[in-house]
């Protein structure tokens, strides 16, 4: 895949319709691509699965887990590692014990996730609230990571009252209280952003993102192209916020392109 934005074709097939912006229904939270595993971190237990062989892709997201990546995995396992795991608070069954964690506890307990499975020469895989939680990893564990694929997703602060944010599943239903509240949020926020200009500015980067979501009307392609200019970006025609859902025969295509030109080939 080139580095030119690329804008898709419409959806592949009746199979794949465009969630328009709503959960898809037929990405159920208990339909995975294979067996859930467990891990113990931090005495908390971890469901995530672990599929295929090669270079790993390490799927995060805050909020839904891995389901609606399940699709782009089983295209992608024959060839990639495929690794998914769901934060506490996602996927099957929601973790409710205790508290909830914000954005610098569940990016900690990822680390150590990371650390855990002893996952090196990652491509993080971003969707929404999955961003700034992977991103986080970064000032303590950036040799690991070789590239970042960003889905739907941001690594700034947030501006108040944005224009079609509230819409997006992630900033919605009290997902993120602590995000639009001054505070830890922000300067968690802010740490992540000088992240990217800083241990990650020369990563290769693919952003993937749904033509009709209110991330693209809020600008966020332009804003990841600000910190990468020579950013890929596969715009998915007629989709929303699930643009993997929609259409993951491209959206696999496109990360295998890219990931051969842009990551393997430098």
């Amino acid at each position: 895949m080139q580095t030119d934005e690329l804008v898709a074709p419409s959806m592949e097939s009746s199979s794949s319709a465009p969630s328009r912006g709503a959960f898809p229904e037929r990405v159920a939270f208990e339909v995975v691509p294979s067996e859930r595993r467990r891990i113990e971190i931090e005495g908390r237990q971890i469901h995530y699965v672990d599929e295929g062989e090669g270079p790993p892709l390490l799927f995060v997201h805050k909020g839904t887990g891995s389901s609606p990546w399940r699709d782009v995995i089983v295209r992608l396992r024959e060839r990639f590692r495929c690794v998914g795991l769901d934060v506490l608070g996602a996927g099957p069954p929601r973790v409710t014990e205790g508290a909830p964690l914000d954005l610098g506890a569940l990016s900690r307990i990822l680390g150590s996730f990371v650390r855990a499975l002893d996952l090196s020469d990652i491509t993080l895989v971003m969707h929404d609230l999955g961003g700034p939680v992977a991103l986080g990893i970064a000032p303590s564990l950036h040799d690991r990571i070789r590239a970042l694929i960003v889905t739907e997703s941001f690594g700034w602060p947030l501006a108040r009252g944005a224009p079609g944010l509230a819409r997006m599943p992630g900033l919605a239903r009290g997902r993120i209280r602590g995000l639009r509240a001054p505070g830890s949020s922000d300067d968690y926020l802010r740490e992540v952003d000088r992240t990217l200009r800083t241990v990650l500015r020369d990563r290769p980067v693919l952003l993937v993102f749904g033509q009709e979501s209110p991330t693209v009307k809020a600008g966020f392609p332009e804003r990841w192209r600000e910190r990468f200019p020579d950013a890929g970006l596969l715009l998915v025609e007629g989709s929303h916020h699930f643009p993997m859902v929609d259409a993951p025969d491209l959206v696999a295509r496109a990360i295998k392109g890219w990931w051969r030109e842009e990551v393997f080939a430098a």
